[in-house]
């Protein structure tokens, strides 16, 4: 094969589209809103510290991981005046490097939800969480009926501080139904109802 048909994949990153983009999701997102950068995966192959820095310059000030090396990069990147949410579950060997890094963890069930629990006692300490729930996507989330059921105990907890409730439409490459929409509804209102504010309401697409 000539040797002609080899050659590196580059992705060029063009500053301005990217602040612009930013800015654009923000206007959309209202003022009562707040955008995080989902900066996962090097940033999808962008730059975790680079994507990270420009946009912590424009004003975004949250950014989602899913690993604790990208959660160390936006702390040395970022300092501590950035909030990083960590959008899988944590194994136990990970949790003393969650709370040192000062992240804000996201529960998928009951039996994530029980193991933190056993580990926060023994420390004494108090982890801000999101929960996350299951539209139907069939990825990570609190079945319906379990979130139903923890509510109570996320309201009365000493050991979690809910900072955010979330699901994902259920096929993000299409647009959703106006009834699709309007059902996260039966996740919000309990919630809003147990005392989680309005500002953590998520929806990802």
């Amino acid at each position: 094969m000539p040797e002609s048909l080899f050659h590196p994949t580059q992705i060029h990153l063009k500053q301005s589209a990217l602040v612009h983009n930013y800015h654009f999701l923000k206007s959309k997102a209202g003022s009562h809103s707040e955008v995080a950068a989902v900066v996962k995966a090097d940033a999808y192959g962008h730059g975790l510290k680079a994507v990270a820095r420009i946009l912590f310059q424009e004003g975004c000030r949250t950014f989602c991981i899913v690993s604790l090396d990208e959660a160390w990069g936006l702390r040395q990147e970022l300092g501590r005046t950035a909030r990083i949410i960590k959008l899988i579950p944590s194994l136990p060997g990970e949790y003393p490097d969650v709370v040192e890094l000062g992240l804000e963890q996201v529960l998928v069930n009951r039996e994530d939800r029980l193991s933190w629990g056993e580990f926060l006692k023994k420390k004494g300490q108090v982890l801000p969480v999101h929960l996350k729930v299951d539209r139907g996507m069939g990825r990570l989330g609190y079945p319906y009926r379990e979130f139903i059921e923890d509510l109570p105990f996320f309201r009365d907890t000493t050991l979690f501080r809910v900072v955010g409730v979330m699901s994902h439409l259920p096929a993000s490459e299409e647009t959703p139904p106006e009834k699709g929409v309007k059902g996260t509804g039966g996740i919000y209102h309990p919630a809003l109802k147990s005392g989680v504010s309005s500002r953590w309401l998520k929806q990802c697409g």
